[in-house]
Parts: structure tokens; C-alpha cells; sequence
């Protein structure tokens, strides 16, 4: 809804507040160039720009006296989203020092070949939820080798932490999520064992399922392991979205093992709660 003509942010903040549908508003000052004194009311709001707005200001509908957001987005970004590199990440809310609940799955990089072809195990999934502290700078570490990690920027604070597979040993493959093949043998899927040969043992999988791990909005499938050349272990397949990787020689999948062929990095994906990722205006889905 669109109301003209609305003297202050004030006003514009109490027609969101006589309004049933209405969740944020956002509010033209007299000094906006092409919508001076404009105020809109929305339903939903799932991503902002900030930065893209002058003399211009985004609300909740009431400053809520308690600890739960009434209204926080990511800055720029959908409320849902998988992390593929090192990323800072800003939550913006109508209120301060307010917290909001955010589910998170995190894929730690997977393992990379032994001297002597003994293939890397996957990188482990983590899930939890996690309480982020309104308009804080949130840094996400993710890549091949290493933990995928949530934290605080500017502190030692690891909101979520999820460790990589194993590095294969010589001619045997690494532990992981799922095992990395022996030299000459597969790598393993969706938790399992990685392949033995007759040079050495695969790599032990942790047994557990990859839908264990799913979220609300969030499809997971376990990536194929690789190929009997000493195939890296299966990673993790989200949201039908993975990683190029040579299936002769590395698993499927964020996380997904190396043989001949290097690792594949981890991911992060987070979702804020009670959030939608559409914007409209009220009564338009």
C-alpha cells in the first residue's frame, strides 16, 4: 500500500501500525528527489539495500519491548542463501540490541589425496540454530582443506563450526562424512565407507543419512563419490546446486573429497526464521 503525502516517519510508522497486514514500512523524507513525503506499507520484506537508499528510512511495525527482532533482513542478500566463499555478512533490524534466531548448516571442505593416491573423505555437515545479535557484522569461512565457520567479526566467538574430511594417508583414503577410496577404488556416498583395493583401506564414513540434516528450505542429496582411480568421497548437494568436479577423481557435492585432482571447498547456508524471501507490497504475494 502506498499512502502520499505523510508529513514524518512518525506518521508514516503509525499508518503501519493501524494496519493488520502491514510488518515494515518505508518512509521518503521531504528531501527525497522523486518521492518527497511518499510512505509504503509492506506485508513482507526478505532483502534491503541501505546503501541504495538516501533520505529514506525502513521500520518495523513497533519497536518491540523484548528480546526477539520484530523485523530483521540481511543487508543485500536473500534471507536464505548458501555461502561459497569467505563472506561478512551485516543483519539489520528496526530495533537495537535485539537478537534474532537463524538456522544454519555448515559443510567443512573436504579432504585432499594421500602421496600416494589414497583418496580425501568428505567434509562433515553441522546444523544449528543460532542467536545473532541485531545489526552485528557476521563473518562466514569456508574453502577446500579447512572447517566451515560462523563467527563475530572482530571477536574469537564461533557462532558454528563444521570440520573438513580427512586427508587420505599414503595409499589409503581419508575419514570424513563419507570415506575417501583407496588407491584404485571408489570413494563413499551419503555417509558411507570409502572403497578398499588392494593397496590399501578406504576411508570410514560417519553412517548418518545427509537428510538428517535438512532444513526448512533446504533440499539435500549426497553427491556421487568419485571414480575407481582413487575417487574423493560424495559431498553434500544443495538445493540441487553443487560444485564442478571431475567425477573420476573427486566426490560430488560442497565438501566432496580429492584424489588426482584437488578438494571441493565446504559451504554455509543460512536461513533466517519467520522471514520470507519476496518483498510485496500489502495484498500482493
Amino acid at each position: 500500500m502506498v499512502v502520499e503525502d505523510v508529513p514524518s516517519e512518525g506518521d508514516c510508522a503509525k499508518q503501519c501500525q493501524d494496519n493488520d497486514q502491514c510488518s515494515v514500512y518505508t518512509y521518503y523524507s521531504s528531501t527525497h528527489p522523486a518521492d518527497p513525503n511518499l510512505c509504503i506499507l509492506l506485508s513482507k520484506c526478505g532483502r534491503v539495500w541501505p546503501e541504495l537508499c538516501q533520505d529514506c528510512s525502513t521500520g518495523p511495525q513497533a519497536c518491540y519491548q523484548s528480546d526477539k527482532c520484530g523485523f530483521a533482513v540481511w543487508q543485500g542478500v536473500d534471507d536464505l542463501m548458501v555461502i561459497k566463499e569467505n563472506t561478512t555478512l551485516h543483519l539489520l533490524a528496526g530495533e537495537r540490541g535485539c537478537s534474532v534466531e537463524v538456522m544454519a548448516l555448515a559443510i567443512g571442505g573436504g579432504g585432499k589425496s594421500g602421496v600416494y593416491g589414497g583418496a580425501g573423505g568428505s567434509g562433515f555437515p553441522k546444523t544449528d540454530t543460532i542467536k545473532l545479535i541485531s545489526n552485528t557484522d557476521i563473518q562466514v569461512t569456508v574453502g577446500a582443506e579447512i572447517a566451515s565457520m560462523v563467527h563475530i567479526e572482530g571477536t574469537q566467538e564461533v557462532l558454528l563450526s563444521a570440520a573438513p574430511g580427512q586427508d587420505g594417508y599414503m595409499y589409503d583414503g581419508g575419514d570424513g562424512n563419507s570415506g575417501g577410496g583407496a588407491y584404485g577404488a571408489a570413494g563413499g556416498s551419503d555417509g558411507g565407507d570409502g572403497e578398499m583395493s588392494s593397496y590399501g583401506e578406504g576411508g570410514i564414513g560417519s553412517g548418518i543419512d545427509v537428510k538428517t540434516y535438512e532444513m526448512k528450505n533446504v533440499v539435500l542429496r549426497a553427491g556421487k563419490g568419485g571414480g575407481s582411480y582413487g575417487g574423493g568421497a560424495g559431498g553434500i548437494v544443495v538445493n540441487g546446486e553443487a560444485p564442478d568436479f571431475n567425477e573420476n577423481h573427486q566426490g560430488e557435492g560442497f565438501g566432496g573429497g580429492g584424489g588426482a585432482l584437488p578438494p571441493i571447498p565446504g559451504c554455509v547456508v543460512l536461513e533466517l526464521f519467520n522471514s520470507s524471501n519476496v518483498t510485496s507490497f500489502l495484498g500482493i504475494q
